[in-house]
């Protein structure tokens, strides 16, 4: 596996409920029996950096297997290291950095269309990410991520620029 790529692993409703049944330093162990390299959990909300020769989807159905085996029902999302960049560039909402913690990168199973939605949040989507600023905050909003998901059409769990900001640079040393 001298040449598996990068990857990081997005896992959707990770908190404290998932954490009673399944640690992801635990997640981290099991998933390296299965061959992937040098897992590790970073934030504990469920962002994972491993290395890995699967393809994306098998990578996925791996984990999800696997955290079905420790009774947690949840979703994972794969990207390769160098994706993070590239999606982090294309953020639409550059006038949102100011607020970083309510700009949401949003990653789904596929190209979801480009929803309406009346605001004042805004969503763009960039392939299988939808950007979504919170301009009023997230707290008080009216577009909740089940609302989202809904309106995207495709599952999907979602980071805001800082976390992914620090995913960006952990994976620089990984």
């Amino acid at each position: 596996m001298v040449g598996a790529d990068l990857r990081v692993i997005l896992l959707a409703g990770i908190g404290a409920a998932t954490h009673k049944k399944m640690r992801l330093a635990d997640l981290c162990d099991a998933i390296a029996r299965h061959g992937v390299m040098a897992p590790r959990s970073l934030l504990s909300t469920g962002n994972i950096l491993c290395r890995s020769d699967m393809a994306s989807a098998d990578l996925a159905a791996m984990v999800q297997q696997t955290m079905a085996e420790f009774g947690v029902d949840r979703r994972a999302f794969v990207l390769d290291h160098g994706d993070l960049a590239r999606i982090a560039r294309d953020n639409p909402f550059p006038d949102a950095l100011d607020r970083a913690n309510h700009l949401l990168i949003h990653v789904t199973d596929g190209a979801p269309e480009q929803p309406a939605w009346p605001g004042p949040e805004r969503i763009a989507v960039r392939g299988r990410v939808a950007f979504v600023d919170y301009i009023d905050g997230i707290g008080r909003s009216r577009l909740t991520g089940p609302k989202l998901t809904r309106l995207l059409g495709r599952p999907g769990t979602a980071r805001n620029w800082t976390t992914w900001q620090k995913l960006i640079s952990a994976g620089l040393g990984h």
